[in-house]
């Protein structure tokens, strides 16, 4: 079992994230298993058990429809910190991008910027 001692599980396809994660993880005598699904994640957590130092979820390569199932995941997971990482998507209102959540109330100066740009908001 000390194989497995403080083991962080991350669930997410990013490779420069991964290896970001895995340098830092050896810096703190942890070991970093990267999966691809929330099968793999749930498996290594439960595997380990107490030895899981932390469950790492990267919702911007994680499909929407795994979202109810992570938190299901953390409910029957207790003991295992989850960490959630979100993309911070530029909300200028002259960048391209799909829809996006705003924060409400709208931030200082957002109104000031659609008024200047010249795409459609």
């Amino acid at each position: 079992m000390a194989e497995t001692q403080g083991l962080i599980v991350l669930l997410s396809n990013d490779q420069a994230l991964s290896q970001e994660l895995s340098q830092a993880a050896a810096a703190r005598g942890l070991r970093l298993a990267v999966v691809a699904s929330l099968q793999d994640a749930a498996a290594q957590a439960s595997a380990v058990g107490a030895a899981c130092a932390a469950l790492v979820v990267d919702f911007g390569r994680v499909a929407a429809t795994e979202r109810e199932p992570v938190l299901a995941l953390r409910a029957q997971l207790p003991a295992v910190p989850f960490v959630f990482l979100e993309t911070n998507v530029s909300i200028a209102p002259d960048t391209p991008a799909p829809l996006r959540r705003l924060p409400w109330p709208l931030p200082v100066g957002f109104a000031d910027q659609v008024r200047a740009t010249d795409r459609p908001v």
